[in-house]
């Protein structure tokens, strides 16, 4: 609750944002998405920066976790349509691969319904 002491043993998990901009966009998302959505986005970014040693931008946590909200409202809804992005696998390996993983634990942690088209709009 609101106001409520944390015992330092049970934090899983600390954000840390380190420009003005990205504080803002993140108490934007709290507004707006469920905070499922917000932790599964994060632990996955930070898994796969240190799994591949990937660098990113502070605003695809923002960018990202929008964008899956919005993949996932889509669904709910029967609205979702596929991107006909074209197959950047070649193109960019290490991205596309990142994204394929991505993907698995999005379903694994949100919902099985993110569609195989969710790679290339990920990558």
């Amino acid at each position: 609750m609101k106001g409520d002491l944390v015992r330092s043993e049970s934090v899983e998990t600390v954000f840390t944002l380190h420009n003005e901009e990205a504080r803002e966009n993140f108490l934007i998302l709290l507004k707006d998405i469920p905070l499922d959505f917000i932790t599964a986005s994060y632990s996955i970014i930070n898994y796969l920066v240190e799994q591949y040693h990937y660098p990113v931008q502070e605003y695809l946590y923002v960018t990202l976790t929008d964008h899956i909200h919005c993949s996932y409202q889509s669904l709910v809804k029967g609205i979702y349509q596929e991107s006909h992005l074209p197959n950047m696998s070649s193109q960019y390996p290490l991205e596309y691969q990142m994204a394929q993983e991505a993907l698995e634990l999005f379903r694994q942690k949100l919902s099985e319904d993110f569609p195989v088209d969710e790679v290339s709009r990920i990558a």
